[in-house]
């Protein structure tokens, strides 16, 4: 485990959080960004919070892999 994939796993983590309480709580710089208007005009609010939600969830499980040193290329049998 590196220092950099501590750093980089933890500002996933915080920004899937960040995505997460933004679209529970509906903030208005969240609300007014353009592709968040786009996909409510396509799905609607409901599934906007829910696939913004996933999203989250997603950086926040990506985060703790980086953060506890998984690789992409060492899985695959790279390097």
């Amino acid at each position: 485990m590196e220092p950099q994939d501590l750093l980089v796993g933890s500002v996933a983590g915080l920004l899937g959080l960040v995505l997460i309480v933004a679209s529970v709580r509906g903030w208005t710089w969240y609300r007014q960004m353009r592709l968040i208007r786009a996909l409510e005009s396509r799905v609607g609010v409901t599934w906007t919070g829910r696939l913004t939600g996933l999203m989250g969830l997603l950086l926040i499980v990506v985060g703790i892999m980086i953060a506890r040193g998984f690789s992409l290329v060492v899985w695959l049998g790279g390097n």
